[in-house]
């Protein structure tokens, strides 16, 4: 008899031996009720029957004999093991554990995200090969380890094999006076242990495939003592409020820490019993800053990053075991992972893998630093999310914690630092009534006393023709920082802006990217105006640490009308009035208490209000006309309320002198490099500047730009088209 093969150098059997081994020790391990395991343990011994089909078994074989083009060909034709996995899983889940069928939803989805169209084109019965008889009376003894009733199963599993699956699936019952097919069953079944027997299964059968054997690298087991050794490295004695944190594990927290005084460090202590950490952050550069830093604290192979671009530094740090590092860290299943919030947030939504994502989550202390950075909608999706989720293990930070987002986040504690550190005064405030581009002369006179000088526009357009500007009255030592320059850019920008830093006479000219992105310290700041809140996030990239006497901030409150299109005038207008009542050198507790009453205005108007609402209001309609299946995203409809965020949404684009290089990546099978050359803008730029975009290569996939674009400058509008009416 020919053995079974699940992969070229492994049998059937030794495969789902393997996965079910590993998913009862993962059930175990998240502390899964009695039954959920079971089904766990019995998705992972039926996940991959469907393989013992003659055409999967061809396919297998063609592999090892090192036929590849012909067992790509092949495959294309072969009958969907998940699919072909269903009657059997149906059948023993039925007759061992009743419903719901929970094995059986996500046996059929382990491959492809459970939905109303799954494997709808797939007629007719598998050809499944002989052998399958010895497979099925191999799972009948194992299934008689977990249940004593089973021997009769072996006569039902049989009988499966004459089944057409698809039949199974579309075939309507009467259930609750009404007829609801299995497909209509799956999807009513249980969300959050629907979400919880399939990501077990995935996991296991991930890690398995990665030659992963144990679930312990899953899990951390003492972070306290890793942070503390950590910090005792450096010879760093903890703060107060870091070691209340630290005895506050186990409860939800609110923290209220000024900038640079260790906000990281208390939440870290915070998680010191956790098994699992997730950190989230509101950009992908404030996510790669802290999953380096948080690298050096759990070592490289705990950590995983989760963002939009995280699989290309992934790839550059992970050569040979880059597939396992992408999906462990994608799905958050790393002991600690750093990630954005819209991560969380898509899961929510059930965007792909929201099964996994969501059970892993379940399983962690959840960190969401920076909460105040988030505009109101996505704040909405956040507070729904939550509301229902199972892990109450959560902390909340901010520098400035207005008494808004506390009453939107309650939490049992709310801590803040000492007091001593809110005394601070780490700025020297001053107001002009003009426009900052008039203070280029004061810029470069502070530069040539060698003073580092940081610069901050609204707006990118501003920023570079500032930069311009300047670069003629002062061209050493001048760096400019945005958003729109390409990923790889960016990065080496990044590095570049820190080098600066340390550079005597320097001028950083830059937009808010740097108001979280960067741990930068300057010594004097020239700002156009933002909301408080925002300012606030400014001040901090100049004397950071409040180590200097107070630095000299000059907020410049005549600004550009794309300054008025990216904030609200209204807005603007009350930090004005909020900033004229500061003392000149304002202490850090000045700061919290005009940022707080500048949200409670904000929270009154009818805009806050209506967008917070409709954030929750996406959440509720999406889970409820969903269910258990993952969102589609061709359905426009559905795709308008996957979004994480309001605004202006942006779109990555190619600049054309790139094309070539981008061509070539493809060819050489560097197809991950390609977001190195790649561009945001705001969506509105394809009907303003219509004419400098176009797509190429549809194989390429990409939307390429005519619009100039240079390393130092970035992607630039052009001149000769002024705007008019676009929001920026």
């Amino acid at each position: 008899m020919a053995e079974l093969l699940a992969k070229p150098d492994l049998s059937l059997k030794d495969h789902l031996h393997e996965v079910a081994s590993l998913a009862s020790r993962l059930a175990n391990r998240l502390k899964f009720p009695k039954d959920l395991k079971k089904r766990c343990i019995l998705a992972a011994l039926f996940h991959d029957l469907g393989k013992a089909t003659l055409g999967f078994q061809e396919y297998m074989h063609l592999i090892v004999q090192g036929k590849e083009t012909e067992a790509r060909r092949r495959k294309s034709r072969v009958f969907p093991h998940a699919l072909a996995s269903l009657p059997f899983v149906l059948v023993a889940e039925k007759k061992l554990l009743g419903e719901p069928l929970l094995a059986t939803g996500a046996v059929l989805s382990h491959h492809s995200p459970l939905s109303g169209d799954l494997y709808r084109t797939w007629e007719g019965k598998p050809d499944y090969a002989e052998e399958i008889e010895e497979i099925l009376s191999w799972l009948t003894q194992q299934l008689a380890n977990l249940f004593p009733d089973s021997s009769a199963l072996r006569k039902d599993l049989k009988v499966a094999l004459e089944f057409k699956p698809l039949s199974l699936l579309e075939c309507k019952k009467e259930e609750k006076n009404r007829r609801v097919s299995l497909r209509g069953i799956l999807q009513e079944l249980p969300r959050e242990d629907f979400a919880k027997v399939k990501a077990v299964l995935c996991l296991a059968d991930w890690m398995a495939s990665a030659g992963r054997r144990s679930p312990k690298e899953l899990f951390l087991e003492n972070p306290r003592a890793e942070v503390e050794n950590y910090l005792k490295a450096f010879k760093y004695t903890p703060r107060k409020f870091q070691q209340k944190a630290g005895r506050h594990s186990g409860k939800s927290l609110a923290l209220r820490a000024p900038t640079g005084s260790g906000k990281t460090e208390a939440l870290l202590l915070w998680a010191g019993k956790a098994e699992r950490i997730i950190y989230f952050l509101p950009t992908q550069a404030t996510a790669n800053a802290m999953y380096e830093r948080l690298k050096g604290i759990f070592g490289a192979e705990k950590v995983g990053l989760a963002h939009g671009h995280a699989s290309y530094i992934l790839h550059q740090e992970n050569k040979t075991d880059f597939l396992w590092e992408k999906l462990s860290s994608s799905v958050f299943a790393k002991p600690v992972t750093v990630a954005t919030l819209d991560q969380f947030l898509m899961a929510c939504l059930h965007g792909r893998h929201w099964e996994e994502k969501l059970t892993l989550a379940a399983s962690a202390n959840l960190i969401f630093d920076e909460i105040h950075l988030y505009e109101p909608y996505t704040l909405g999706l956040l507070k729904e999310a939550l509301n229902n989720f199972s892990s109450k293990q959560r902390a909340f930070a901010s520098a400035t914690f207005p008494k808004v987002l506390r009453k939107i986040f309650p939490t049992e504690v709310f801590l803040e630092a000492e007091e001593e550190l809110f005394r601070r005064r780490r700025h020297r405030l001053r107001l002009e009534e003009v426009s900052l581009t008039e203070a280029i002369e004061e810029i470069v006179y502070r530069a040539h006393r060698g003073q580092r000088v940081l610069v901050i526009f609204n707006t990118v357009r501003e920023a570079q023709s500032f930069y311009r500007l300047v670069r003629e009255y002062y061209p050493e030592k001048v760096k400019l920082f945005h958003s729109r320059f390409t990923f790889g850019d960016r990065i080496s920008k990044e590095k570049a802006v820190k080098e600066l830093e340390k550079t005597e006479g320097s001028i950083l000219v830059a937009t808010q990217v740097v108001e979280v992105s960067l741990d930068i310290s300057y010594d004097v700041l020239f700002s156009e105006l933002s909301p408080l809140d925002a300012l606030v996030q400014r001040l901090g990239r100049v004397n950071r640490r409040g180590e200097s006497p107070p630095a000299e901030t000059i907020i410049f409150t005549v600004v550009s009308v794309g300054s008025r299109r990216v904030y609200s005038p209204a807005i603007l207008n009350k930090s004005v009035t909020f900033l004229k009542n500061l003392p000149e050198v304002p202490e850090e507790r000045d700061w919290v208490e005009a940022v707080d009453n500048l949200y409670e205005e904000v929270e009154k108007t009818e805009d806050f209000r209506s967008e917070f609402e409709e954030g929750r209001r996406t959440l509720k309609e999406v889970q409820k006309i969903l269910g258990c299946y993952t969102i589609d995203l061709t359905d426009e409809e559905m795709r308008e309320r996957f979004a994480t965020r309001r605004g202006t949404p942006s779109v990555e684009v190619l600049p054309e002198k790139f094309y070539s290089r981008a061509v070539e990546f493809k060819e050489k099978g560097e197809g991950w490099r390609l977001v190195e050359l790649l561009v945001p803008v705001p969506i509105w730029w394809f009907y303003a500047y219509k004419d400098r975009f176009f797509l190429r290569d549809p194989e390429l996939g990409v939307i390429v730009t005519q619009l100039p674009y240079s390393s130092e400058l970035g992607l630039s509008e052009p001149e000769d088209q002024p705007l008019k009416g676009y929001v920026l």
